[in-house]
């Protein structure tokens, strides 16, 4: 991936996407991709609480939460389309009023999940909708269409699902016909969209007494959803035996501006970056929480007293933060974050600080939890919370 990707992919992430991937369509009719020839996929998810909660019919919950996903992703692909237009380059937000898709119209002239197969991040489903190896089908997507010179990924041109009869078999309306999608062929051809909306209509109305079309069976019946929702984030206090993965997230915490090289493992040992996690367990305000994801240890957040980056004065725990890149923008470091605070509130610490470079998307994050600017120079910020 290329900086400028790097940098899309930063900026979305820490605010909320949880998939963002490049797409060449350039193959497409000019008409409908507006003659530009990169489509920018971005993906948001639903709680896993919601999910389940639809196993028999929608409820209120997830009707709240489609709107609310989808007002988040016109806010996403505003800000990714903004972001290309000042680097010099012509990039569409297809929101909703601009796609101007509701639910009496059969397509879009461009659908998002063509442009997530176009960017490898799924296929289309025997339900018609995307499923992805990671999250199933419980994300809602947008798009972005470009001319930026981004790295594009391998293209998806043929359903995964193979024998699986998961949801032909739980389609309360009897629309999924049960055939393969593959690129070219059309909706119609596997999947019966009106079928669909008419027995939503009336789930919605037994669900939660609403006037929507929406149901969800499919998304929670999917195979790949029902994996994602058994593996649970767990958020715990680190134990002793534990001490030595900080080492790995010490590194993992070190921004880097796009188009800097890592560097190497051993800077970690300078002494002002070692300063965080140097004999971990035996100073004042050390505190950590770490959270296990899919198997793995997945991020750690932590405080200590010390005179480093982010210290104001010896009463003050300084935090530091670390997601494994490949467990970003799945709310884990908000989760860290919170049952961080609640330990040092129960230790009697009344704030905390940290540094961060003014370049870092993650600034966003601290300033959602609480964080404010004490201070600052020339590149960082000093930020407080009140605890």
């Amino acid at each position: 991936m290329n900086d400028l990707g790097n940098l899309l992919l930063a900026e979305l992430t820490v605010c909320g996407a949880v998939i963002v991937g490049f797409g060449d369509i350039s193959e497409l009719p000019p008409d409908v991709r507006e003659g530009l020839s990169v489509g920018i996929c971005v993906a948001v998810k639903y709680p896993k609480e919601v999910i389940r909660g639809i196993a028999d019919l929608p409820t209120a919950e997830y009707f709240g939460w489609y709107n609310k996903l989808n007002d988040k992703l016109d806010t996403l692909v505003t800000y990714g389309a903004e972001l290309l237009q000042s680097k010099g380059y012509t990039a569409i937000a297809q929101t909703r009023k601009r796609v101007g898709a509701g639910e009496k119209e059969d397509h879009t002239l461009l659908p998002h999940k063509t442009v997530a197969t176009r960017a490898g991040i799924g296929w289309i489903g025997k339900s018609a909708l995307l499923v992805t190896e990671r999250y199933g089908s419980m994300i809602r997507l947008s798009s972005i269409l470009t001319d930026a010179p981004l790295e594009t990924a391998a293209p998806i041109n043929e359903s995964k699902c193979g024998n699986c009869t998961v949801c032909t078999s739980a389609c309360p309306a009897g629309a999924v016909s049960g055939k393969l999608w593959r690129v070219g062929l059309e909706r119609k051809e596997f999947f019966d969209a009106v079928k669909c909306r008419k027995t939503a209509r009336e789930r919605s109305k037994l669900g939660f007494g609403g006037d929507a079309t929406i149901c969800g069976k499919c998304i929670e019946a999917c195979p790949y959803t029902r994996r994602y929702l058994a593996n649970e984030t767990v958020v715990r206090e680190i134990t002793s035996a534990k001490y030595h993965l900080l080492e790995d997230f010490l590194y993992h915490a070190l921004f880097l501006p796009p188009g800097t090289d890592p560097p190497p493992r051993e800077v970690i040992y300078q002494p002002e970056i070692f300063i965080y996690i140097d004999d971990f367990g035996n100073k004042p305000g050390d505190c950590c929480m770490i959270a296990e994801a899919d198997g793995k240890i997945a991020g750690a957040a932590w405080t200590r007293n010390i005179p480093a980056y982010g210290h104001i004065d010896d009463d003050t725990p300084e935090l530091a933060i670390a997601v494994l890149p490949e467990c970003r923008g799945q709310g884990i470091g908000t989760a860290l974050l919170t049952r961080l605070f609640e330990l040092l509130r129960v230790r009697g610490y009344k704030r905390t600080s940290l540094s961060v470079q003014k370049a870092n998307p993650a600034a966003r994050l601290y300033g959602r939890v609480g964080y404010e600017i004490l201070c600052e120079n020339e590149e960082d910020w000093i930020m407080v919370k009140p605890l």
